[in-house]
């Protein structure tokens, strides 16, 4: 057994005085001879509950008593130690009010915030949700909002809906805005026909893509407007229609005389009368187109002139008619003419023809005659025989005899 100074070394490597440990080891002492009563702490250790123990425990006791650390245990009775976990250790009085605080913080968070969700949701703080008020007509839509405590902006949008419906919002509906927000509503309204006669082509076609007409026809109208000018519209201004509807400009182009070059008096003056302008005839030579068909206009063709101006039609005259007319008038009017210095009485013109430049030829059916005086009071006329006679007549501009061949003049 131990002996007195006797030491034991714990599992830790601390050493412990074993003295006086040996009346609890002497085999003379009866262990349960009697119950033991722990009448007081042999020690302050608060692991350590005092009850009714065996005598068996006393060696617990008094291991636990000389300081040994929580938690080991007293060698058994073949003197080994072995490992026991600790008895657990009860809160304290602080530790529980602690907690007791934490929960009730906890509580009053969690309610604080379900009041909160509940009063936002109510949109009693935090802003107004904007209501849906699209397809509702423009002064309900606004009774709607301003209920809310929004104001109200209204803008007036070209639409193919019905009239005076609210097409949108500006927020849109459901954006939760601060309460006493603008809230712009777009407001259908017709597409007019807008009044553009008169106006320029240009012009009157940008009022027309401003209010979203799309199917626009551009017809050209003769007038005495400037060029480009608007002379009708159709619808008439101020009809509504929709977007895709047909709306027909009639648009300025200048009157511009006609060409009539080639055509006959009749059709050439048809033409120019279509255009309203007034016709005046007059002749020209020209040799390439047929004689009275039209040569021209003054002004000439293209070029710009008013409608209900005067024009001037100018006809084809050939000289060669003119000459050969002249030619056969002036022989038929001269029954007597020398030819060479020779008198002839003319019976028949038989041809005359144009030969170029300002000259006819001619041919005619004349006597030769001549005529004696006999003492300078009686005279006899003796003819010959009828023969054919040729020559040529030339004329000046003036339609004046300017030469001939052989020559010839009237006696």
């Amino acid at each position: 057994m131990f002996g007195e100074g006797d030491t034991s070394r714990l599992d830790d490597g601390r050493t412990r005085d074993l003295q006086g440990i040996d009346q609890y080891t002497d085999s003379s002492h009866d262990p349960y001879s009697a119950a033991y009563v722990d009448e007081g702490p042999a020690y302050d250790d608060p692991n350590i509950t005092q009850a009714f123990v065996t005598p068996g425990s006393l060696q617990k006791r008094a291991f636990f008593a000389d300081g040994a650390q929580a938690g080991a245990v007293p060698p058994s009775s073949t003197g080994a130690f072995a490992a026991q976990p600790a008895p657990p250790k009860p809160p304290s009085n602080a530790s529980r009010k602690a907690k007791a605080a934490l929960i009730a913080l906890l509580c009053a968070v969690v309610v604080v915030a379900a009041a909160a969700g509940v009063t936002y949701s109510l949109q009693l703080w935090g802003g107004k949700v904007v209501p849906d008020v699209v397809s509702m007509y423009a002064d309900e839509a606004a009774s709607t909002l301003e209920a809310d405590g929004f104001s109200v902006e209204r803008v007036q949008v070209k639409s193919d809906e019905p009239e005076d419906v609210v097409l949108s919002t500006n927020p849109v509906p459901g954006t939760r805005v601060d309460a006493g927000s603008v809230v712009t509503i777009e407001v259908s309204v017709a597409r007019v026909v807008p009044n553009i006669v008169g106006k320029s082509l240009d012009e009157a076609m940008k009022l027309l893509a401003a209010e979203g007409f799309t199917n626009i026809e551009t017809v050209e109208v003769k007038s005495n407007e400037a060029e480009g000018t608007v002379t009708n519209v159709a619808p008439v201004a101020g009809t509504r229609s929709k977007a895709d509807a047909k709306i027909t400009v009639e648009a300025a182009v200048p009157y511009r005389v006609p060409d009539v070059h080639g055509m006959s008096q009749e059709e050439a003056t048809a033409a120019l009368e279509n255009e309203g302008y007034s016709v005046k005839v007059a002749y020209v030579y020209d040799e390439e187109v047929p004689e009275g068909a039209a040569v021209g206009t003054d002004p000439a063709a293209g070029e710009v002139l008013a409608s209900g101006s005067q024009v001037t039609l100018n006809l084809a005259k050939h000289r060669s008619t003119e000459l050969v007319s002249l030619t056969r008038a002036w022989l038929k009017d001269s029954s007597k003419v020398r030819i060479g210095g020779q008198d002839y009485e003319i019976s028949e013109v038989n041809d005359v023809s144009y030969s170029g430049g300002n000259s006819c030829s001619y041919t005619i059916t004349a006597r030769k005659f001549e005529t004696h005086s006999w003492f300078g009071f009686e005279s006899e006329t003796r003819y010959g025989n009828y023969e054919t006679v040729k020559g040529t007549i030339s004329w000046n501009d003036s339609n004046e005899m300017s030469g001939s061949d052989p020559r010839i003049e009237r006696i």
